[in-house]
C-alpha cells in the first residue's frame, strides 16, 4: 500500500513540475500562453458563427468584430492572469493609477508623429504624391476609425499582454520580445498585398511596441503608439497593412515599391524600416521613460 501511495505521490509531483513553476508560484508560461490562445481562438470561432465571415472592404462588419472581440480578449486576459498567473489586470499593464492618460496621449502623438515624418520623407523625395480621393466616404472613414480603436487594443492584449509577460518571467524580456515580435509578423501573413519587407517591418514594429511595454511596464504606451500610427496612416490616405483607406486624400506611388511600400502601404517600405529602427534604439537608450516603469 505504501509503495502504491509513493508511486502516486511521485506521479503527482512529476505532473506538478510539468504544469507549475514553484519558483514563480504560477502555472508555467507555456501553459498560460496555450490557454490564452485557446480561449482567444474560441472567441474568434464564436464571433464568426454569430457575425459571419468578414469580407475584404466590409468596414462595418470588421469594426463590429473588433468591438466584440475586445471584451473577449480582456476577459481571457483576466481569467489567465487571475487563475494561472495569480495576478490582476494592473500587473498585466492595465493600471489606471500610474499616469495612464499621459502614456496613452503621448503614445498617440508619438505614433502619429512617426507617420507624419515618413510622409514628409516620401513627399519631399517625390516617392509619393497626394491627390483628392474621388471615392472618399466620410461614413466609411468614421466606421474604419471606430474599428481601429479596438483593433489596436486587441493586438496589444495578444502580443504585448499576458503571453509576452509570461514568457519574459520564465526566460527574459529579450527572448519574449523576439518571439512575440516574430509572432506579430506572422499574424499578418493573410493581409492583402503582403511582401517580405512588410513582414520584416511588422516584426520590427512588434519589437518597437515590446520595447515600449518593457520600458514602462504599461500597455498604455504601446497601445497609444499603435493607435496613433494606424489612425494617421488611414487619415493621410495610405493603405494600412494592406487595407484600403477612406480619407479625402489619397497617396499615389511615384517611386519603387521597396521605398513606398506599394499597395500594402508605407509599412512595406524601407523608409518605415529606418524610422522603426531609429525610434526603437532611442526608446532603449532614453531615460525619459524610466519614471513610468514600476516593477510588477
Amino acid at each position: 500500500m505504501e509503495t502504491g501511495l509513493g508511486g502516486v505521490n511521485l506521479l503527482v509531483r512529476g505532473l506538478r513540475r510539468i504544469f507549475y513553476n514553484s519558483e514563480l508560484g504560477e502555472v508555467r508560461s507555456g501553459w498560460q500562453i496555450l490557454s490564452f490562445i485557446a480561449l482567444a481562438f474560441l472567441s474568434l470561432i464564436l464571433l464568426r458563427q454569430i457575425l459571419g465571415p468578414v469580407r475584404s472592404g466590409d468596414e462595418v462588419r470588421s469594426a463590429i468584430r473588433h468591438l466584440c472581440l475586445f471584451p473577449c480578449l480582456l476577459g481571457t486576459t483576466w481569467l489567465c492572469a487571475r487563475y494561472l498567473a495569480k495576478r490582476d489586470l494592473r500587473s498585466v499593464g492595465l493600471d489606471w493609477q500610474v499616469a495612464w492618460k499621459e502614456l496613452l496621449f503621448g503614445g498617440v502623438v508619438a505614433g502619429a508623429g512617426m507617420v507624419v515624418l515618413m510622409t514628409l520623407i516620401l513627399l519631399t523625395t517625390g516617392s509619393v504624391s497626394a491627390q483628392r480621393n474621388q471615392d472618399a466616404s466620410l461614413l466609411n472613414q468614421i466606421v474604419q476609425t471606430m474599428g481601429m480603436v479596438p483593433a489596436a487594443a486587441n493586438e496589444e492584449l495578444t502580443y504585448r499582454g499576458l503571453p509576452l509577460q509570461a514568457l519574459a518571467r520564465s526566460f527574459n524580456p529579450t527572448v519574449a520580445a523576439l518571439v512575440l515580435s516574430l509572432g506579430f509578423g506572422a499574424g499578418h501573413f493573410l493581409n492583402p498585398n503582403l511582401t517580405l519587407l512588410a513582414v520584416v517591418n511588422t516584426a520590427l514594429a512588434g519589437l518597437w511596441l515590446c520595447i515600449a511595454y518593457f520600458r514602462t511596464r504599461s500597455l498604455w504606451l504601446p497601445y497609444g503608439l499603435h493607435l496613433g500610427w494606424n489612425l494617421t496612416l488611414a487619415w493621410l490616405g495610405f493603405s494600412v497593412s494592406g487595407g484600403s483607406a477612406h480619407a479625402p486624400l489619397s497617396m499615389v506611388d511615384r517611386g519603387p515599391n521597396w521605398v513606398t511600400g506599394g499597395e500594402y502601404g508605407p509599412e512595406a517600405g524601407i523608409v518605415c524600416t529606418i524610422v522603426l529602427v531609429l525610434i526603437s534604439v532611442w526608446m532603449l537608450r532614453t531615460r525619459r521613460l524610466a519614471k513610468y516603469c514600476i516593477p510588477r
